[in-house]
């Protein structure tokens, strides 16, 4: 979801994501907009079958991490805000380095899925494969994960 969100600041065609237009990003900040209390409901997947939140984080966080991760995919932004890492890669327990290289490595490090090792597992069985790209970076995340 991350990736997407962050396409168009990635390619240039937004600056920030307030600008990115068709994204769940830009969606999310005008549910903010509309009520402020949006921010601290648990993120929910838009349109989707699934009515319980897949991660233990909140509108506001997913929101603070995305844009953060913008300002690391835009170099010349830098400086211009704060990059201060967010608090939610602490609850999750991951590093800024972790994050990074699993978001801005999106397009070379997985293919046809993206989650956890058992997750990408189960898929490949699903599709009647062996294996699917990115399990093996999806398990490395996890090794380097501080404890």
């Amino acid at each position: 979801m991350s990736y997407v969100d962050l396409n168009p600041i990635r390619v240039g065609m937004a600056e920030n994501l307030e600008a990115s237009s068709h994204t769940s990003a830009l969606g999310r900040i005008g549910q903010i907009k509309s009520d402020a209390k949006d921010a601290a409901q648990l993120l929910r997947c838009i349109r989707s079958s699934l009515s319980s939140p897949t991660l233990p984080l909140t509108v506001a966080d997913y929101l603070e991490v995305i844009d953060w991760t913008a300002r690391l995919t835009r170099a010349d932004n830098r400086g211009v805000i704060d990059a201060a890492q967010p608090t939610l890669l602490r609850k999750l327990g991951l590093t800024e380095r972790q994050w990074s290289t699993q978001v801005l490595g999106t397009e070379t490090r997985y293919w046809r899925a993206i989650g956890g090792a058992q997750s990408l597992i189960a898929k490949a069985a699903a599709l009647s494969q062996s294996w699917l790209k990115g399990i093996g970076s999806a398990q490395s995340l996890m090794r380097l994960r501080p404890t």
